[in-house]
C-alpha cells in the first residue's frame, strides 16, 4: 500500500482474541482493545527507513506489556485497503478515534507524531477514548542523536508511560440505557461526539442529555452522572400544548377593540433643538378629524381569521406562544388587504392610519419627546432600553415582542403605540411634509410608505413621537406590524 510522505506507516490493530496468551499471564479480560494509527511526521525524516523500523519496534513492547491483542500487520493493511481509508485527507483525532471504535470495537486509539529538531528525534503519543474523544493519556520521548542505537529501549519507556502509568486508560466503562417515552423520541448526548445508542459503554462522568419528539416538549440539558455501575434512565416527555386551530366561518370576525380619538389641531414633527432631531421632522401645525383606532396592533390570531377565510398567505405561524402577539412579516400591501377584507365584511370603512392621525394618537395631547415625557423606560414600552439618552436611566431589553397590552396604555387608552413592533401608516413618505401626511397613498402610487413607533429591537430615539422610518410597499420584517383606523361616518 502506498503511503504519502507526510504520515508514518503505523497501522497496528489490537483486538480481543480469547485464544491468545502472553508471557506475563495477564488474562484477556484485563486487556484493552486499542489501535495504533497515523503517527504524523513533522520535519525532514527518511520515511522509508524510519516508518518501517519504528513500527516493528513498537510491536514488541506493546505485546510484552500483556495489555493488548493485535492483528498481524499484513492483515491490517488488507483491512484498511478494503475499507478505503484514505490517508491523504486531514481527519481530526477525535473523529478518527470514533470511526475506529465503530469499525473494530476498540476502546482507544494510540496516535501522535514523530519529529526531528536539531539532532534529536522526538516521538509524541496520545491515547484517545473512541467513544468520548477525550485524551486519556499523553507521553513523549526525546532520543538524542548519539542514542539512536537505543531506540528500542526508549520505545519501551514510551509504552510504559502510556500503559502502566495511566490510570484512565484502564478506566472501567459502564452501560448507559435511556428509555424514552414516546418510543420514537430522539436522544442526544450533548457533551460527547458519538451518537447515543442503547447500552453504549461510557466511562464514569457527567453527561448532558437532550430528548425531543414532535408534538412533545423537548427535554434539554438533563444531567446524568455515571459513577460505578450501569445506568438506566427513564424519561417521559410531556405533550406540548397545541393551540386549538381558530375555527372560523364566513361570518366570523376578529373582535378588535376600537378607541375613539377626538380630532383637533396640533404641532406635528419636532423643533430643531429636540434631541435626535432629523431634518424630515419639520414641525408644522395641522388638524385631524375624529376617528377610531384599534387599541393595539393587529394580533396573530386576528390576522389568522382573515388568512383562513380568504386563503391569503400568512407568513407568521400561529402557536400557543404568539397568538396574542402583534402579527409581523406583513407588507404594506398585506395590511391594506386586511383592511379591505374587514371593510367588506362589516360594511364599515377600515384602513391604515394616516401619518398625521398616527402621531396625533401617539402624542395623546403632549408636546414632549414621548408621551411619557422626555425619557421613556422599558416598564412603559417594549424596546432596547440599554441605549438610553444621556439624561435618562437605562432599562431592560427583552429581545422579543410582548403580548399586546402587556404594558400601560398611553393617555388616549392605546397599547404599545410606542415600541413592541413598528406600524405601517397609509401615507406616502414626503421628506418635506408637503401634505401627504394627511392622506392615504393610492394602491400603485409610487414612493415609500411611512412606518412609525419603533419596536422591541429599537433604540429610544426611534420611539420618539416625531420619528419617521420608511419602507417599500412589499417590505416585511419580523419587527413590523400594523394597527387600523375606522373612519367615523
Amino acid at each position: 500500500m502506498f503511503l504519502p510522505p507526510c504520515f508514518l506507516s503505523l497501522f497496528i490493530i489490537f483486538n480481543f482474541i480469547s485464544t491468545l496468551s502472553f508471557a506475563n499471564n495477564t488474562t484477556p479480560q484485563t486487556r484493552q482493545h486499542i489501535a495504533i494509527v497515523e503517527f504524523k511526521v513533522v520535519g525532514n525524516i527518511d520515511m522509508d527507513a524510519a516508518g518501517q523500523t519504528i513500527a516493528e519496534m513498537l510491536i514488541a513492547p506493546l505485546l510484552n506489556s500483556g495489555q493488548y491483542d493485535l492483528y498481524e500487520r499484513t492483515l491490517l493493511r488488507a483491512i484498511i485497503d478494503e475499507q478505503n481509508m484514505s490517508q491523504t485527507e486531514y481527519v481530526s483525532e477525535e473523529h478518527m478515534a470514533n470511526e475506529y471504535g465503530k469499525l473494530y470495537g476498540v476502546q482507544s486509539i494510540l496516535t501522535g507524531s514523530i519529529s526531528k529538531f536539531g539532532n534529536a528525534l522526538t516521538i509524541s503519543a496520545r491515547l484517545i477514548h473512541t467513544t468520548t474523544g477525550r485524551i486519556l493519556k499523553s507521553a513523549n520521548i526525546t532520543i538524542p542523536k548519539n542514542k539512536l542505537d537505543k531506540i528500542p529501549q526508549y520505545l519501551k519507556q514510551l509504552v510504559q508511560r502510556l500503559t502502566h502509568s495511566s490510570g484512565q486508560s484502564n478506566k472501567k466503562q459502564y452501560h448507559l440505557t435511556i428509555n424514552a417515552t414516546p418510543d420514537n423520541a430522539r436522544i442526544y448526548i450533548m457533551n460527547i461526539q458519538p451518537k447515543y445508542r442503547p447500552g453504549m459503554l461510557l466511562p464514569s462522568g457527567r453527561y448532558i442529555i437532550r430528548v425531543k419528539s414532535k408534538g412533545y416538549k423537548t427535554l434539554s440539558k438533563k444531567v446524568i452522572n455515571i459513577t460505578d455501575a450501569d445506568k438506566v434512565v427513564n424519561i417521559r416527555l410531556q405533550k406540548a400544548k397545541v393551540l386549538t386551530p381558530i375555527q372560523t366561518t364566513q361570518n366570523t370576525l376578529p373582535a378588535i377593540k376600537m378607541i375613539k380619538i377626538t380630532g383637533d389641531c396640533f404641532n406635528m414633527g419636532s423643533p430643531p433643538d429636540m434631541v435626535e432631531f432629523n431634518k424630515d421632522e419639520r414641525q408644522h401645525f395641522i388638524c385631524v378629524n375624529d376617528f377610531l383606532i384599534s387599541q393595539h396592533e393587529i394580533t396573530v390570531a386576528e390576522y389568522a381569521i382573515f388568512s383562513q377565510q380568504t386563503g391569503y398567505t400568512m407568513q407568521t405561524k400561529v402557536t400557543e406562544h404568539n397568538h396574542n402577539h402583534p402579527v409581523v412579516k406583513v407588507s404594506w400591501h398585506d395590511a391594506i388587504a386586511f383592511t379591505n377584507w374587514l371593510s367588506r365584511k362589516t360594511k364599515k370603512y377600515y384602513r391604515l392610519p394616516t401619518e398625521a392621525e398616527w402621531e396625533f394618537a401617539a402624542r395623546a395631547g403632549t408636546n414632549s419627546t414621548y408621551y411619557t415625557g422626555n425619557c421613556i423606560h422599558s416598564s412603559q414600552a417594549n424596546f432596547d432600553g440599554r441605549h438610553a439618552e444621556k439624561h435618562c436611566p437605562k432599562s431592560a431589553y427583552r429581545k422579543k415582542s410582548l403580548p399586546v397590552c402587556s404594558l400601560d396604555k398611553n393617555p388616549y387608552g392605546l397599547c404599545d403605540i410606542l415600541g413592541n413592533v413598528w406600524e405601517w401608516t397609509c401615507s406616502r413618505y414626503d421628506e418635506l411634509y408637503g401634505g401627504s401626511e394627511l392622506v392615504c397613498a393610492a394602491i400603485g402610487e409610487k414612493g415609500l410608505r411611512v412606518q412609525r413607533g419603533g419596536s422591541w429591537d429599537s433604540e429610544p430615539y426611534q420611539l420618539r413621537s416625531a420619528h419617521r422610518e420608511t419602507g417599500t410597499v412589499d417590505y416585511t420584517n419580523t419587527t413590523l406590524g400594523f394597527r387600523i383606523v375606522q373612519e367615523i361616518q
